[in-house]
């Protein structure tokens, strides 16, 4: 054999073999990459079998007495949620394929986490957008469980804002027209002082002050309610008080009916001077002023004195100015 082509073949035999071995494991990682591609959307291990929605409860100063329609044990809710979140996840990629490779009834079509109303990173937004009873959403995939379990928020209303295109002027001259045509001695009903409301819109408010469902016209202290008449528009995106005044403002709410003093009815005539009172129209009472800057705990004090002046002889009753109290008598 001539040994220059020995040679050559001898050097050829390893270049093959590691072909081979190339090939070998290529066809071995596109096998492993095939089952478990196969495994992934085709298997029934990651397909979901079932769903728990649950209800996570949280405490809520002023409960009313007449929510809105909420809660998990109709089961219309929970299949109006899943159709929902179903909706609104269709076009989000949660992993780096796309959502609609997996599925409604794959585990890794859903997202995983909380997502907060109005803080979702764009995950979210949307079914908050279409659905405003909801607070929170926490979802968890089990695995081996093959299930999901999503755990809801709803707002929790405290009470009823509503607004009014009246502004605060048009409304103390109303008021002191009203009481001067009024005859010596006659008596004054609730429409003589009350403001007069001109296109009300009027919206639940959770305890952070965000408005998020339609809400009927309240007045009188069964329901915390709010007059606005400041001329601000109030929208499910934005609170109508800031979080620190919101505080404030329930603060106040909370210290009234802890001494004796159930009012729940408030009229907010200028948002920018961060001040409230108490509806004008209550009878027997003084009408309070209120600043929702400061921290309310000093009024405790200067109503305990006021009971003991007697509140039927007192016209207004003025707070606003931290630590002190000012007061005019009938």
């Amino acid at each position: 054999m001539d040994p220059l082509r020995y040679e050559r073949r001898r050097r050829r035999e390893p270049r093959s073999r590691r072909r081979l071995i190339i090939v070998f494991v290529v066809v071995f990682f596109l096998i492993i990459v095939g089952s478990f591609s196969y495994a992934v959307l085709f298997s029934p291990l990651f397909k979901i079998q079932n769903i728990v929605i649950e209800e996570r409860i949280e405490d809520s100063m002023f409960q009313s007495p007449f929510p809105p329609s909420l809660g998990l044990a109709d089961s219309a809710v929970k299949d109006k949620l899943l159709t929902g979140l179903k909706n609104h996840i269709n076009d989000l990629d949660f992993t780096f394929l796309p959502h609609s490779l997996f599925g409604d009834d794959h585990l890794f079509g859903w997202p995983s986490g909380d997502f907060l109303a109005g803080n979702t990173a764009g995950d979210l937004n949307a079914f908050f957008d279409a659905e405003p009873h909801y607070k929170a959403i926490t979802i968890e995939k089990k695995y081996f469980a093959r299930g999901l379990k999503i755990e809801v928020a709803f707002r929790r209303p405290i009470g009823v804002w509503c607004t009014s295109r009246m502004n605060a002027d048009e409304t103390l001259i109303q008021q002191g027209n009203s009481s001067s045509s009024k005859p010596e001695g006659s008596s004054s009903g609730p429409s003589s002082s009350a403001p007069r409301q001109h296109e009300s819109e009027c919206r639940w408010f959770d305890s952070r002050g965000t408005p998020f469902a339609a809400a009927p016209d309240v007045a009188g202290n069964l329901i915390l309610n709010v007059r606005d008449l400041s001329g601000q528009n109030i929208d499910t995106e934005h609170p109508v008080l800031e979080d620190r005044l919101m505080k404030n403002f329930i603060s106040v709410a909370k210290i009234l009916e802890e001494v004796d003093l159930p009012i729940r009815s408030f009229v907010l005539r200028n948002a920018e001077l961060q001040e409230i009172e108490t509806d004008p129209s209550l009878l027997f009472l003084p009408v309070f002023r209120f600043s929702v800057r400061d921290d309310p705990e000093f009024i405790r004090k200067g109503i305990a004195e006021l009971h003991k002046i007697g509140l039927h002889k007192i016209a207004d009753v003025d707070f606003r100015v931290p630590n002190r109290m000012y007061y005019r008598l009938r």
